[in-house]
């Protein structure tokens, strides 16, 4: 049986996967510039080092607390890959209606190669995120917040600065009980 290279793959591959693989790629060189306009932290992880944490946490929560993991997972993976095009647009920088359409147009550019049927898959649980009235939705948006307060904990250990606005903001978006207790038990580790 022959195996195939990763080159060999990928020179056979659509161009809607290279599109998307290519935002991924890209996402790995987007700072996430909370920590470096709020905490000074110079040199901060990626929006992909974000998204991959709350992936990863969005699979085991939504395991255990027996939601759609397959749904929590895509969000997660989706739900910044848009700044591999807009950058790390801040609260502050612009209206939330505009940032959501700034960042949709993004998606949908590098989406747009995909299958159609992929395609609105994608740009629907991208949505459906942003409006975070589903359970699935809620839950990803509350995982965002205890990744941040995660790094958060990380940092403190090697930076003198106070990160209390970080785990403020966490603690204040993270409603759902059980993950209340998962975010006081890791910021008072």
């Amino acid at each position: 049986m022959r195996t195939l290279t990763f080159k060999a793959i990928m020179s056979q591959a659509p161009v809607g996967v290279l599109s998307v693989l290519a935002a991924a790629e890209q996402l790995k060189k987007v700072p996430r510039v909370g920590w470096i306009t709020e905490a000074g932290i110079e040199h901060p992880e990626s929006v992909a080092d974000h998204s991959y944490a709350v992936a990863l946490i969005s699979m085991v929560i939504a395991d255990y607390y027996n939601l759609d993991g397959c749904k929590m997972i895509k969000m997660a993976l989706l739900h910044d890959l848009c700044e591999s095009l807009t950058g790390d647009i801040q609260p502050g920088d612009t209206t939330y209606k505009k940032k959501h359409e700034t960042e949709r147009r993004a998606l949908s550019v590098i989406l747009k190669s995909l299958p159609l049927n992929l395609s609105k898959e994608y740009l629907a649980l991208f949505d459906e995120f942003n409006q975070n009235e589903s359970k699935e939705a809620k839950f990803v948006h509350q995982l965002d917040k205890v990744e941040m307060a995660a790094q958060a904990v990380e940092y403190s250990k090697t930076i003198k600065r106070d990160l209390g606005g970080f785990f403020n903001k966490a603690d204040k978006e993270t409603t759902e009980p059980n993950l209340k207790s998962i975010l006081h038990a890791l910021i008072s580790k």
